[in-house]
């Protein structure tokens, strides 16, 4: 009787003669067992781990499409979506290997795919490392970046905005007898170039301070406080072809500017007293307040940011 009191439960499956009992004194010496929290977490990071790989295969083996309604375009943005709903935090628990790979896909998105693709891509990438370190590949994203501001932004005309680099107007065509809606590519997209300053401001720790004084402070300076102080005359705002839905883009710009000029003003102090603080300062407010006062009606979401 005491034998049969002290005696391991038995591991069969059946539940025949079993004693639900185990002696305190009795210890199994293997590892502790996995907590359900715990085990529900593994097999959550094993589920996104495939998702991922799925979609990096997705976007690797199809091509990019510029129509919205064509098949090959909604696989490839639901794809997107479909990672863009994972939590942020989830996805940093990705092996770095993947997660870098996956990165690589994406920043090639901005010049193979459209507008929408590339912006569902550029918002996993912020939501994930934000507060983070971020990988070195994106330096090189946004060099290009501050080069389309510095040579193509800043000839914007809002007159002929559905023909310029500022489109951001949904272009249609007749295919067949079928009307479809083509989307913008995002090489070539005022909607991509206004969300850049926010990448822009996270890879700013990556920059040498040597990089960032003459890479940004200087070259990059002037550029920014033109684009900021940039508004359309009263005569192009009374023309038939003035288009307000680039100009509310124009404006998204720049205040995304704004907060990013703010950053850099707070390190260009740190690095150099005697410098040309109180001309930035200038343009700066005066084009904080130029856009204060000339925001559409339709366009007071922007005024909320500040």
């Amino acid at each position: 009787m005491v034998h049969h009191l002290f005696a391991l439960p038995s591991t069969s499956n059946s539940t025949f003669g079993r004693v639900n009992y185990q002696s305190p004194l009795i210890r199994c010496p293997t590892r502790s067992p996995t907590t359900p929290s715990q085990y529900a977490c593994k097999r959550n990071i094993v589920f996104y781990h495939k998702v991922v790989e799925a979609v990096i295969a997705i976007l690797s083996g199809t091509a990019p499409c510029l129509i919205v309604e064509n098949p090959t375009q909604q696989l490839r943005k639901g794809a997107l979506d479909l990672v863009s709903y994972i939590v942020a935090k989830r996805l940093k628990l990705l092996q770095p290997d993947l997660l870098q790979r996956f990165f690589n896909v994406l920043i090639c998105l901005y010049d193979e795919d459209n507008e929408d693709n590339f912006l569902l891509g550029l918002k996993i990438i912020l939501d994930v490392f934000k507060s983070e370190s971020l990988p070195e590949v994106l330096m090189g994203l946004c060099q290009r970046l501050l080069l389309v501001f510095k040579y193509k932004v800043t000839d914007v005309n809002i007159r002929e905005s559905r023909t310029s680099y500022a489109s951001v107007k949904l272009r249609h065509r007749w295919k067949g007898k079928k009307m479809v809606t083509l989307l913008p590519v995002a090489s070539e997209s005022l909607c991509v170039i206004a969300e850049a300053p926010e990448l822009i401001l996270l890879t700013l720790p990556l920059w040498s301070t040597g990089s960032f004084y003459f890479g940004i402070v200087n070259d990059m300076s002037n550029v920014f406080l033109k684009i900021i102080n940039f508004l359309p005359d009263e005569e192009s705002r009374c023309t038939h072809n003035f288009n307000l839905d680039t100009f509310t883009i124009i404006l998204k710009m720049q205040i995304n500017i704004l907060h990013l000029l703010a950053h850099i003003y707070r390190i260009h102090l740190s690095l150099e007293e005697n410098c040309r603080t109180e001309e930035f300062a200038i343009h700066f407010f005066s084009g904080l307040i130029h856009l204060l006062k000339n925001c559409p009606a339709n366009s007071e979401f922007l005024r909320e940011k500040y």
